[in-house]
């Protein structure tokens, strides 16, 4: 049986001394505006002289007690990363084991600087996965400002202090720590060190930096690291919802954020999530109802949005088929409702279905328009109000004519799907349904399709009522995809898809007379 580890618990703690940009100025010669423009730094916690590394250690490690509600009991092992640790020995880490009153279980230290937590991480991770240990206490602990030079207004703005912790544990699921990738290149330990140590010259020392090799070994490794990771995962960087580098030169972030080609404006501070309804809707100007496809959910819904929106504010369902007037059946300002709906991949495909009911004011109609040709979309507005829609409503007949063919053995879902992708949807995808027969007919266009193969219309080829869902069914569809699918984690499909989705919109872009 595969033993996996997951992240049981977490904590924090900080010293209550701060050093602002400002407090700074006093004691060194910068200011707020240099060390904010080239570090985003605006203050950093400092532990009082009589604050040991081992004292930040413990209340982290108590925060992520109470964070998990597991008993420190339970811990069958104690690891500290830190390079200000209390004495040079005995660890810090049994400092803590001593606290906690833990017995006859292995505590230990590793000094691996910036990266020591990370080290730490995979150190637990593989002596979880090893079936020696069940749950593991893992802290990051500095007291840096101990070891700063306080003239150096290179490094002196760079480092505080304080601690994290995690409680790691044995798990069944595949889930929790996914991967860890940790290096070191020892051509490069004279670009940030500190100058004494017991063997050098018996002294603790102080942090000594060359800022432009850092800036550019830390750009080049962070990228290197970051895109091994993800590799490993099955995994691209559209999947991560969290990229926090431990690095305290903003510079360094940025440039690395754009080698990985991620967008430097973008920032999770412009995300807020609420779990007050009430509080989620306070000054909004459009929403996007994206809940579970269940009529009287997205009634209820609706019913208590309009208790808190100005009435005004236009309200847009992505739902996939329901009709926007039975949704609002509730609703007190049913003119401001609307279908928006999204095709998926919504994040890569442009398409939004608009659809109104007749209670609908049609400046609302105009405004989501507007709203979603500002964010790139591709709206189309029905005519009418339709169970479906457009694409869901095409995409329906498709799919049950593929369904009856699986169910009848006159074709396998690879069969299926090779037809569609070496045949019409290459053409589809540039010229859509109509065009496509439009062209594909000469200068006669539509006319001579419609006169040559109208008739065929009515010839019993197609078979657009839905075909009993046996199991018989179900289990050819479901092998079937299995299969093509080859044994690839669907992360690496989606990722595969993505790709060649965006490739063929960027060719219709560049190509497309109306685009």
């Amino acid at each position: 049986m595969n033993i996996y580890t997951k992240i049981s618990g977490f904590g924090h703690f900080l010293p209550k001394k701060i050093y602002s940009n400002e407090d700074l100025k006093k004691i060194v010669d910068t200011s707020d505006e240099w060390i904010y423009s080239r570090t985003g730094i605006k203050q950093r916690h400092i532990a009082e002289s009589d604050e040991l590394t081992s004292n930040l250690a413990i209340n982290a490690a108590l925060s992520a007690f109470n964070n998990s509600k597991i008993d420190p009991k339970v811990i069958d092992c104690i690891i500290i990363a830190t390079t200000t640790p209390d004495n040079t020995f005995p660890s810090t880490a049994t400092k803590v084991q001593n606290f906690f009153q833990l017995k006859d279980i292995p505590s230990f230290d590793i000094q691996a600087v910036c990266s020591g937590f990370i080290y730490g991480l995979q150190i637990a991770d593989s002596f979880i996965k090893s079936g020696k240990f069940k749950n593991i206490l893992l802290i990051g602990a500095e007291t840096l400002s101990k070891i700063v030079d306080w003239k150096d207004r290179r490094t002196c703005v760079l480092f505080g202090d304080g601690a994290g912790s995690m409680i790691l544990s044995a798990d069944k699921k595949k889930n929790g720590i996914l991967s860890t990738k940790i290096y070191s290149d020892g051509e490069w330990i004279d670009s940030l060190y500190a100058d004494g140590g017991p063997s050098l010259n018996q002294r603790v020392g102080k942090i000594r930096m060359k800022g432009q090799d850092i800036f550019k070994q830390a750009v080049t490794k962070l990228s290197q690291a970051t895109e091994n990771a993800l590799k490993e995962c099955n995994l691209n960087k559209e999947d991560i919802n969290w990229f926090v580098p431990h690095q305290a030169n903003q510079r360094i972030i940025l440039s690395t954020a754009k080698k990985l080609g991620i967008d430097e404006t973008a920032s999770l501070e412009k995300m807020q999530i609420f779990t007050d309804l009430k509080d989620s809707l306070t000054e909004v100007d459009f929403v996007q109802e994206s809940i579970p496809e269940i009529l009287n959910v997205k009634q209820d819904f609706y019913s208590q949005i309009d208790l808190f929106l100005n009435p005004s504010v236009i309200i847009a369902s992505s739902t996939s088929g329901l009709l926007i007037s039975d949704i609002v059946k509730n609703c007190n300002t049913k003119d401001r409702a609307i279908v928006g709906h999204p095709f998926n991949p919504p994040y890569l495909l442009p398409l939004v279905e608009v659809v109104a009911s007749e209670y609908t004011n049609k400046l609302c109609v105009d405004q989501a328009v507007s709203f979603y040709k500002a964010v790139g979309k591709v709206p189309i507005v029905l005519k009418k109000e339709i169970p479906g829609f457009i694409a869901t409503r095409l995409q329906e007949a498709l799919w049950r004519e593929a369904l009856h063919m699986v169910a009848n053995d006159e074709a396998t879902p690879e069969q299926i799907d090779l037809a569609l992708i070496n045949g019409p949807a290459p053409r589809m995808a540039y010229q859509g349904q109509c065009m496509a027969f439009h062209v594909a007919c000469g200068e006669g266009g539509m006319a001579t399709n419609l006169d040559q193969f109208g008739p065929a219309l009515q010839l019993p080829w197609t078979r657009l009522k839905a075909p009993e869902l046996t199991q018989e069914l179900r289990d050819k569809m479901v092998n079937g995809c299995k299969d093509m699918s080859k044994g690839k984690h669907f992360l690496e499909m989606a990722k595969d898809r993505d790709n060649a989705i965006a490739a063929i919109l960027s060719a219709i872009k560049n190509n497309h007379p109306n685009k």
